[in-house]
């Protein structure tokens, strides 16, 4: 094995002053290793090395010219290495592939840029700007409202705080870039040891985590297993666990069919070299370039694979009607198989009936949850499920033929295997960290990967390569003081959300200190730090296996005793059923009690978002993490709005389903106004409908900014051109073969749509009673059929005069202004601020004078400068930045306001408020707002400052000598905060039903502002009246 090699030292004037000079390649014999023996640190020793190793000249060993090596250069030096004794004679070839030991697979790329250093400037230009403001407002009080100053410069004090916490990490943002072919060469080429290139690669087990079958559709459940089973990583060295917390059979055979399906998608994207290799998304491209194909035959192998594919999808979302009809076949023959022994032995015919059943294929009771739950088989009352649906692959490729041509393609799978723990009413689950834990110790069993790759059901693998992307920082120089590596999140579909600004801004920066947060998904762990270990010393390692970057306990040759390049000779072991039976002990529920399974190993139990405990935990271990963004992305999560669901709603509650009832609602009323427009009979009620959606799908949408739900789908603007007023009388022509020369060229009709078989558009013919298709039409829009008269009528101008179908004019937009959640330092006491108009007209300071309103306009002007470069940082438009600012300011008054309170009552009154996730509530008014008491604090804010407005307002009106302009500062505060919580307005509004929270609010809100008004009524003889 190759230990060290020092590099070519022709520039050699970082030597230390008491080392010799080295005029080439380091010889064992040489006075340079001499003096090495002689050091007495080898840590001396190793930091000379690594100095020389910087002067090496990398470039021109690896990309220098013919000329520069010579046709037919070798160097002939011997070389005696110091470790081993090996002596060896270089080629060039041979210099490269030692040189690539000292490669590194990944390397940071620091952010220089210009965007940066303004950044780094306006923050230090806004710091110091809000220093002086918040001595100024010290220095200066306003002792007429002393409280009302009081609490404004607390708000201020805390704000500033928050906001340097959060931009200081900011200044030092990092981008890592990664080498897939230098990881190669390193760890899977051919070498002398090595002649079939096996790979040195770890192993992974990838664990996809459900629990709810019905919120979860196992369709995508399946796309996101297959996209894990093609990933492109070495076979044998890649697991895969599904962890079904709800023991459905439904996820159990939607796992069973994607295995079948499989065996034809995994060869077929390792043939050609498919991306993205989830089926549903691979198929659903708009546009697909089928240039630069190596096999001639790709056309004919893509369609039949993708006529299984849909074969597959038939198969899956048959599979609830199948599994129910094959329950209820079973189940009929127990129980005429039942009755019958009890007949036989008892001699009557008993009336207690057996619980019915879930079957499997098999003729089996299903031990996990059943369709109709009963004793110790509902969510959360089963046992333990371990089922292998792949076995591990064997150690050599093994090539097929069948289907497709598959010759020289490996058609060998991983190993997938379905999980499903135990459950019981006596133990606590604790939800997905408890599954996790599970996964961890069952696949420790079965496969012992050393990294783990946790995904969500619905974040399925997008880039192939991204297993060996996040090895590029794992097996790295100092990749062994990494616990994981967190993938950005990328979300795809009309109602998708990427928060870009947090994950491409505040992600990187957080890599440039410890590491990112583990934000629960696409997250590749190290084991052993989810074990509780702490990151190895470096005094612990060789000092040469750190020098080429691996660490001892990873090394091939120390574990196996083998040189590396052979590591893959010991073949996994087969798992047998003594092994499935260990891993199911490990997964029963009673498995962690009294022991620190939640505490200090693996995920960590008692809090909602245990992820990110997790990883704040292994951080205070002393490991370090990663932030790893790959193009194109690493793993996408489908939107809700991917996947159809069929879900039945009881009849006459709309209510149930409220996003559709309105969209129906909607359309109900285009039709409505397209029929009274033009006077038609209800018999045209289908057209209208059919009409009003066609439009509809053509009209801009708030769903999908700067499209149309017609681009969404189709890929291509629609066009307007065709367009005509729906029940107008239009004349359509008709053709010379079906009349004579002196018969009319046309023929009276009605529009009543377009057609969407054909380029046309729909007519009712008048007197054939019909409707017709013609593309060659004149249409008169301000013409209308009569039909009482039978005639023709002319309008120029259509006014209804009922006043039922009069349409109230509806609110406004609020204006958009540029807050951000940072900046809370100002708009955060504007409901106090707010309020003080209902005072003597009391503010936060004495007078709005120059220097006040300097200071504000430099931290507004900043603020807007830094928000600017952070939305260029993360390329999304100012709406989606808007929409950001909105959260921030919602969820720091309901959600984080909600936080503190459970700690103060949890630390003062020992009083513990557990919440559930949202992704746990079972609401049947999906789409609507809910009822939450969270939501109080926001409302009373709104109410107090459209009081605070109105009556800030009348003051000034009815004031002697009205001052518009402090009228004006004061209420600019109210209408910042108000339109940041204007999607709870909105929310409120569209629910269209009263509130008992609104009336809790309002009536809060309403105390209040006269309590503070009452304290401070002027003294009698103030010469102040009240109005």
């Amino acid at each position: 094995m190759l230990a060290a090699h020092a590099s070519c030292c022709n520039a050699c004037s970082l030597r230390s002053p008491a080392a010799p000079r080295c005029d080439g390649f380091v010889d064992a014999s040489s006075p340079v290793m001499r003096w090495l023996r002689r050091r007495q640190q080898p840590r001396d020793a190793m930091r000379w090395l690594r100095r020389r190793q910087q002067r090496f000249k990398m470039q021109k060993l690896l990309f220098g010219t013919k000329d520069y090596w010579g046709k037919k250069l070798k160097v002939q030096q011997q070389i005696n290495y110091f470790d081993f004794g090996i002596s060896a004679v270089l080629t060039a070839k041979s210099i490269c592939s030692i040189a690539m030991i000292f490669m590194q697979v990944f390397c940071v790329l620091g952010n220089t840029s210009s965007k940066a250093l303004l950044f780094i400037f306006l923050i230090f230009i806004r710091m110091v700007c809000l220093g002086l403001f918040l001595g100024w407002r010290i220095r200066h009080k306003n002792e007429d409202a002393i409280w009302l100053w009081g609490i404004s410069i607390v708000c201020e004090f805390w704000f500033t705080f928050s906001w340097l916490l959060d931009q200081l990490p900011k200044l030092c943002p990092l981008a890592r870039a990664t080498d897939l072919v230098v990881l190669k060469e390193k760890f899977e080429a051919a070498t002398f040891n090595n002649p079939t290139g096996k790979s040195d690669l770890p192993g992974i087990d990838v664990f996809v985590s459900t629990s709810n079958t019905k919120e979860k559709p196992s369709f995508v459940i399946a796309n996101t297993i297959l996209s894990i089973l093609a990933a492109d990583y070495p076979v044998e060295k890649l697991s895969c666990y599904v962890s079904d917390d709800g023991g459905s059979l439904l996820t159990f055979e939607s796992i069973a069919e994607a295995v079948s399906f499989a065996n034809i998608w995994v060869p077929f994207c390792r043939k050609h070299g498919i991306e993205p290799r989830n089926p549903e998304s691979y198929f659903n491209l708009k546009r697909y370039s089928y240039k630069n194909r190596v096999h001639t035959d790709f056309v004919n192998d893509r369609r039949r694979v993708k006529r299984e594919y849909h074969e597959f999808k038939v198969r899956i979302n048959g599979l609830s009607k199948l599994i129910s009809q094959r329950s209820d076949s079973y189940q009929l023959r127990e129980e005429i198989k039942t009755m019958k022994q009890r007949i036989e032995v008892a001699g009557d015919d008993p009336a207690e009936r057996i619980s019915k059943a879930t079957w499997m294929a098999n003729g089996t009771h299903w031990p996990g949850t059943w369709i109709n739950p009963s004793s110790e088989h509902t969510e959360d009352d089963h046992a333990g499920v371990i089922q292998i649906m792949l076995k591990p692959p064997s150690d050599e490729p093994l090539f097929g033929n069948t289907p497709l041509d598959f010759t020289n393609i490996d058609i060998r799978l991983p190993m997938l295997v379905y999980v499903s723990r135990q459950k019981h009413p006596d133990y606590h689950h604790n939800e997905k960290a408890g599954a996790m834990n599970a996964l961890v110790r069952a696949s420790a069993i079965m496969s012992n990967g050393p990294f783990i790759l946790n995904l969500d059901y619905d974040h399925y693998v997008y880039n192939s390569q991204a297993l060996r992307e996040g090895m590029c920082f794992m097996m790295d120089r100092g990749g062994d003081q990494l616990c994981y590596v967190q993938f950005s999140q990328c979300y795809r579909g009309c109602y998708a959300n990427d928060n870009k600004i947090f994950f491409d801004v505040n992600m990187r920066a957080l890599d440039g200190l410890q590491g990112p947060v583990c934000v629960g998904t696409g997250c590749l762990f190290r084991r052993i730090a989810l074990y509780g270990f702490d990151p190895p010393r470096p005094k612990d390692h060789h000092i040469v296996v750190e020098l080429q970057g691996r660490s001892l306990a990873d090394h091939p040759a120390v574990k196996y005793g083998r040189q590396p390049g052979i590591l893959s000779s010991a073949p996994r072991e087969l798992v047998d059923a003594s092994t499935v039976a260990e891993a199911l002990s490990v997964i029963s529920c009673w498995y962690e009690d009294e022991t620190e399974w939640g505490q200090r190993v693996g995920w960590i139990y008692g809090s909602v978002i245990g992820d990110t405990v997790t990883g704040y935990r292994m951080h205070n271990s002393g490991w370090k993490s990663v932030y790893c963004v790959t193009k194109p992305d690493a793993f996408r999560a489908i939107a809700p709005n991917e996947g159809v669901e069929r879900q039945l709603t009881v009849r006459y509650t709309p209510q149930q389903n409220g996003v559709t009832e309105r969209k129906n609602q909607t359309i109900v009323e285009m039709t409505k106004s397209m029929m009274h427009e033009k006077g038609l009979p209800k018999i045209f009620w289908a057209e209208a409908v059919y009409t009003a959606v066609y439009l509809s799908n053509r009209c801009p949408t708030t769903a999908i900014p700067n499209k149309t739900p017609f681009e969404a789908w189709s890929g291509r603007r629609p066009s307007v051109n065709h367009l005509k007023v729906f029940g107008s009388i239009c004349y359509s022509q008709i053709p010379k073969q079906k009349r004579s020369k002196l018969d009319e060229s046309s023929e009276r009709c009605i529009f009543v749509g377009y057609s969407t078989m054909s380029k046309g558009y729909r007519l009712f013919n008048l007197q054939l009673g019909q409707v017709i298709i013609s593309r060659d039409v004149q249409v008169d829009e301000n013409a209308l059929w009569n039909w009482e008269e039978n005639k023709v009528e002319k309008k120029d101008i259509l006014i209804s005069t009922d006043k039922e179908d009069e349409i109230e004019p509806s609110t406004p937009d609020s204006s958009s202004s540029q807050p951000n959640e940072e900046s809370s330092t100002d708009p955060t006491s504007s409901n106090s601020s707010s309020q003080a108009q209902l005072q003597k007209g009391q503010f936060i300071v004495p007078t709005l004078n120059v220097t006040f309103l300097t200071y504000l306009l430099l931290i507004t002007l900043t603020l807007c400068l830094l928000s600017i470069l952070e939305t260029m940082w993360s390329g999304i438009a100012f709406e989606e930045w808007w929409r950001n600012e909105q959260f921030w300011l919602i969820g720091g008054t309901s959600a984080h306001f909600g936080a503190v309170l459970q700690m103060f009552l949890k630390l003062i009154a020992g009083i513990v408020i557990s919440f559930i996730p949202t992704w746990e509530l079972e609401d049947d008014e999906d789409g609507e707002f809910s009822d939450t008491c969270l939501m109080i604090l926001p409302i009373t804010i709104m109410m107090a400052n459209l009081i605070a407005i109105a009556v800030g307002i009348s003051r000034t009106i009815h004031n002697t000598i009205p001052q518009w302009s402090k009228l004006l500062g004061g209420v600019s505060f109210s209408f910042w905060v108000l339109a940041h919580l204007y999607p709870v307005a909105k929310g409120l509004v569209e629910q269209r039903r009263r509130y008992l929270i609104m009336v809790w609010s309002g009536l809060l809100s309403i105390t209040l502002l006269l309590s503070v008004w009452a304290l401070n009524i002027p003294p009698s003889g103030s010469g102040v009246a009240l109005r």
